[in-house]
């Protein structure tokens, strides 16, 4: 009961104060709508207090020097700036959201690293280069869908049409891979080979919305 009461609450709360989440919004006809839900277990979950997580340098805001543009930051020597190198703005996001919230779960640390070495071996370069590449085609599903729901344009319809391909064409890469237990790029492997995932959106988007 009381699991319900604190449900409709926190829902009441989004429907009115949507404006605060990039998750969350409301559609023509006002009704609240919700694009994504994010778990977090607090046992899997490394607290890090505000002195020790400026002390290690993990992002550096550097102030811009003309006063006119006081309110640019630029990211400085830090953690972030030499770990990133992603080929996506949805990359950049989310090594931003794995360095703010640390994760003290050894299997998922072990997966990332296995995934980090996997990348590195000399006889993968060919199959990241092209990995690399079809990234740079994916977008930002969760703001498509919120202009798709407020305006439907035939734009915003092709940006869907293009992520989903592009993730497609990611799974199927991932599927040829060998070798690749225990990464993360197993996940995608699997996608790739069940015909009921991906595809499924993108064939109904050819055959149906075109």
């Amino acid at each position: 009961e009381l699991f319900v009461i604190s449900l409709g609450n926190f829902i009441n709360y989004l429907h009115m104060n949507h404006m605060k989440f990039k998750n969350a919004f409301l559609n023509l006809s006002k009704n609240l709508i919700i694009t994504n839900v994010i778990v977090f277990f607090m046992e899997s979950q490394m607290l890090v207090d505000y002195s020790t997580f400026n002390s290690l340098n993990i992002f550096s805001n550097n102030q811009h020097p003309s006063s006119f543009k006081a309110q640019i930051r630029r990211d400085g020597l830090s953690v972030f700036n030499m770990l990133n190198q992603c080929s996506s703005a949805m990359g950049v996001k989310e090594l931003k959201v794995m360095l703010k919230q640390p994760v003290r779960d050894e299997n998922e640390l072990n997966i990332r690293l296995n995934t980090i070495e996997w990348c590195l071996q000399k006889e993968n370069f060919d199959h990241v280069v092209k990995l690399r590449e079809y990234l740079k085609g994916l977008l930002n599903i969760n703001t498509i869908a919120c202009k798709i729901i407020t305006s439907g344009n035939s734009s915003d319809w092709k940006s869907l049409k293009k992520t989903v391909y592009t993730a497609v064409m990611i799974c199927e890469l991932c599927s040829s891979f060998e070798s690749i237990q225990s990464t993360l790029l197993i996940d995608l492997a699997h996608l790739g080979k069940n015909e009921v995932s991906v595809k499924s959106i993108l064939y109904a988007i050819d055959k149906i919305v075109d």
